[in-house]
């Protein structure tokens, strides 16, 4: 498997321009299952970018597969497509009602992606939302459930956001603020910062009709959404290839942003965790030391590699959680703390929170209290 996974990885390189060929030609038995790893991975898209380069050498998968992996990349690129114009006809529609929008994760980092943008693989339409005439989140928050209760009466925000269901075939989730941690302090300092830089989040206007959210703001978004999602129930290689496309985007404008990230980094708690992307960055992806946030962990980064590769995108192929949403609260409760162990043991803080918010989002759910 490790092999296998070495040739993943190489992949992966040649997708994202980082190489040009592989070290081997995969045999007929191996191209399936790297497919089949792409799959897992939620890069499907973005790999066929490297797979037509090598067919073009030689190196490829032989024709049924090509074809197959082909039309799924195509299917992909009609969704992107869709999934532009809708969110620059929610950003249109918010605008005319006295409503801000900025797109945040999925469409708004797959526009940093250059000529695979359209190969990311995308989901629903996540958009942070503020009226105009607002300034706090707080205040934010009422208007908003005011707004979709308007209609769509059934609708009940959670601690993060609310669905707006403005499409019939894509979810859109409606964000009070683009990002929770669980821990009260750093949940503070995000809605301070947050508050900080919304002008600069909803003025950074794309050429697709949409803004995102500012560059130095987004890779601290995206880090923490990577940590969060790794901590609470897994990640997939999806998410480290949106953070290599950021940081590139982020680089070739001013590397002097790092100084603002790593202080704002820090002042969240987030070092220890990025320090084992950076490992996955540089050893995966090839990319160079001096783009890095910091000093590479490798310890900690072999612990993210194998929970990323074990458990795939947002860990839904994690065999140790089979059957997690039939179980009673206490039970998955339960699980969830046996599973997440090797993660308590490395990022303690960050596990312990989360341990915390699921309790509160338990209470939530079965008392309607602490949202």
């Amino acid at each position: 498997m490790d092999k296998l996974q070495d040739l993943f990885f190489e992949l992966i390189r040649i997708s994202i321009g980082a190489s040009d060929c592989m070290s081997k030609t995969p045999t007929n038995e191996e191209w399936p299952m790297l497919y089949e790893m792409a799959k897992k991975q939620s890069i499907v898209g973005v790999c066929f970018a490297g797979v037509y380069r090598l067919r073009l050498q030689k190196q490829g998968p032989e024709s049924p597969l090509y074809f197959t992996w082909m039309g799924m990349a195509a299917k992909i690129q009609q969704l992107n497509e869709e999934k532009n114009q809708q969110c620059a006809i929610l950003t249109g529609h918010f605008q005319d009602i006295g409503f801000r929008t900025c797109i945040l994760k999925g469409q708004g980092t797959a526009a940093l992606y250059g000529e695979l943008a359209n190969l990311r693989q995308s989901g629903d339409i996540d958009a942070w939302v503020m009226p105009r005439d607002t300034r706090t989140i707080k205040e934010s928050r009422t208007r908003i459930d005011e707004l979709v209760h308007k209609s769509f009466p059934d609708e009940t925000g959670k601690f993060l956001h609310i669905n707006y269901p403005l499409f019939p075939n894509t979810e859109v989730e409606v964000h009070y603020v683009p990002t929770m941690d669980g821990n009260p302090l750093v949940d503070k300092r995000f809605v301070q910062i947050f508050e900080d830089r919304q002008d600069a989040c909803f003025g950074n206007q794309t050429d697709l009709g949409f803004s995102v959210l500012e560059p130095t703001l987004n890779v601290v978004f995206n880090l923490h959404h990577i940590m969060r999602h790794f901590i609470n129930e897994g990640i997939g290689m999806r998410h480290v290839m949106d953070l290599y496309f950021l940081l590139g985007a982020l680089n070739r404008k001013d590397l002097n942003n790092h100084n603002s990230i790593l202080s704002t980094m820090r002042g969240l708690g987030m070092q220890r965790f990025t320090s084992g992307l950076m490992w996955i960055l540089k050893d995966v992806f090839g990319m160079s030391e001096e783009l890095l946030l910091c000093e590479p962990n490798e310890k900690r980064g072999r612990v993210l590699l194998h929970e990323i590769m074990r458990g795939g995108n947002f860990g839904h192929e994690d065999e140790r959680m089979k059957g997690v949403h039939e179980m009673s609260f206490g039970k998955r409760w339960v699980l969830y703390i046996k599973v997440s162990q090797v993660r308590f043991r490395y990022f303690p803080v960050a596990t312990f929170w989360s341990w915390m918010f699921r309790v509160k989002v338990g209470f939530w759910r079965r008392f309607g209290v602490g949202a």
